[in-house]
C-alpha cells in the first residue's frame, strides 16, 4: 500500500493513454512509438494527452481526439480499462491518467511530430523496449490477464524516480 501524502495543494492534471489494439493475432499488438516530445519523451508510448475544456471531462472523448491528432485514426469499440494515478512529490503534481483501449478504428495511420514513428507492435516487443518504470506491470495485467487495473505510482523528483508502486482491481467503464 502506498504511503499517503497530502496532495491537497498539488496541481491535478487529467490525461489519457489511448491504446489502439489489433485483435487478430496470438499476442496483443498495440500502437506504440518512440516519443519525441512532451510527457514520456524518450520512451515507447501510446497515443494520449491532457484533457481540454471541450472534452467535457470524458476520457473516451480525449482518447479519440488525441488518437486522431497523433495518428490520424478515429477509434471505436472503446473501453476504459483502468487508471494510472502518478503522484510526483517534488513537482507537487498528481497525474490522473485513464487507460482507454480501442479495438477498432478507421483512418490511415500517419503520425505527427510527437513520435519518431507509430506502429502496431507485439506486446512482448513493447515490454522489451524502453518504457516508463512499471508500465510493463499494468500492460501485462490489462492485456495478458485481461484485468482492468488501478495503478498508483508515487515518484520523487520525476516519473522515472519511482518510490512506491501499487496495482489494484478497477471496475471497467464503457
Amino acid at each position: 500500500m502506498i504511503n499517503t501524502i497530502d496532495t491537497t495543494d498539488f496541481e491535478q492534471i487529467k490525461a489519457v493513454v489511448g491504446i489502439f489494439e489489433e485483435l487478430e493475432h496470438d499476442e496483443p499488438r498495440l500502437l506504440y512509438g518512440h516519443k519525441l516530445t512532451g510527457f514520456g519523451q524518450g520512451y515507447m508510448m501510446p497515443t494520449g494527452g491532457k484533457h481540454k475544456p471541450d472534452d467535457n471531462n470524458n476520457p473516451v472523448t480525449v482518447a479519440k481526439r488525441e488518437g486522431f491528432e497523433e495518428a490520424q485514426l478515429q477509434g471505436w469499440s472503446n473501453i476504459v480499462a483502468g487508471q494510472i494515478i502518478v503522484t510526483i512529490r517534488d513537482k507537487r503534481q498528481v497525474l490522473l491518467i485513464d487507460i482507454v483501449i480501442f479495438t477498432s478504428w478507421s483512418g490511415d495511420l500517419k503520425w505527427n511530430g510527437e513520435f519518431e514513428s507509430l506502429e502496431f507492435l507485439p506486446l512482448s516487443t513493447i515490454l522489451n523496449s524502453k518504457i516508463l518504470p512499471h508500465d510493463g506491470d499494468w500492460l501485462r495485467r490489462v492485456f495478458l490477464e485481461e484485468k482492468p487495473s488501478l495503478v498508483k505510482i508515487l515518484c520523487g523528483r520525476d516519473r522515472e524516480d519511482v518510490l512506491e508502486f501499487e496495482m489494484l482491481d478497477f471496475p471497467p467503464k464503457k
